[in-house]
């Protein structure tokens, strides 16, 4: 019922020609807005910058983590930088540009706090965005509780932010999500913490796909493989009795699609429990295996 309903509102979008200022309002314009949480250093923004993705907040609670975040993005703080003689690098913003390719204006939103206590309401007035307008939120959410270097215990506290995440798309509704993590969530609860997490943010209006990474493939002298998951806003349109239409963003849970690699998984771990509520779920499906 539900990949019925997604297809009659693909349908019927695709049939009318909306304008530039209602396709930026739903998140879907030729500004593309970032709003970035659990922002550590800055290494994903850097990368949505050079996409030509616009950050309009970053919200970090590691004080060296927002001094770095500050002397990256804003002028403020990049006009002060020296190099090694200890002159000046630019005398003039346009200067700096050259060099600081992810730098972008308008300047993002760094927010110092717990993410706990930031407003869904703050965080879009800080990005100058409104409800649905936001193209993509992204979070590399606290994973020393998955991490496989580190002990991994399933109540760690820092295993919960994820639910932060979770707040804030779900009122902020962004047209898209990325969120990041190690390889070593997939085998927490055997398969069974990835799968509430995946169900959390599809219950928020999202179709979900996630992989297993790895950065070497993309050109980063490093092996470092990361869980990268991908939300897309289920977006409907609907007729009411007198054929008047209405656009719904975020209007039904989406469906998820695990990657092949995770049936295999649970396949080794003798899950067949999980298997088969997988299997049964009319919202929830593998992939094909990667040949």
């Amino acid at each position: 019922m539900k990949d019925k309903q997604t297809s009659i509102g693909e349908k019927y979008l695709g049939k009318l020609d909306l304008d530039s200022d209602v396709q930026q309002r739903i998140g879907k314009g030729k500004i593309t807005t970032h709003i970035s949480l659990f922002s550590g250093c800055g290494g994903l923004d850097v990368g949505f910058a050079n996409a030509g993705i616009q950050t309009r907040v970053m919200i970090e609670w590691d004080k060296s983590c927002c001094e770095t975040l500050r002397h990256n993005f804003l002028w403020e703080f990049l006009k002060e930088r020296k190099d090694h003689k200890g002159n000046i690098c630019w005398k003039t913003k346009e200067a700096m540009k050259k060099t600081i390719t992810w730098y972008h204006e308008p300047e993002p939103v760094i927010i110092q706090r717990d993410i706990k206590t930031v407003l869904t309401k703050e965080i879009l007035e800080s990005a100058k965005l409104q409800v649905g307008e936001c193209s993509v939120i992204s979070g590399g959410f606290p994973c020393q509780g998955f991490s496989l270097a580190g002990k991994r215990v399933i109540d760690d506290p820092r295993n919960s932010l994820y639910k932060q995440f979770v707040r804030i798309v779900d009122e902020a509704k962004p047209a898209s999500i990325m969120g990041e993590n190690v390889p070593g969530l997939i085998s927490m609860g055997k398969g069974e913490v990835i799968k509430q997490i995946c169900e959390d943010f599809a219950n928020c209006g999202y179709e979900i796909t996630w992989d297993i990474l790895n950065a070497a493939d993309y050109g980063v002298p490093q092996i470092r493989k990361r869980i990268i998951l991908i939300g897309k806003r289920v977006d409907l349109m609907k007729f009411d009795g007198a054929n008047r239409p209405s656009f719904h963003i975020a209007a039904c849970p989406g469906k998820i699609t695990y990657p092949y690699l995770f049936y295999e998984r649970l396949k080794r771990w003798k899950n067949k429990e999980l298997i088969k509520k997988i299997e049964e779920d009319p919202m929830s499906e593998f992939g094909e295996k990667k040949k």
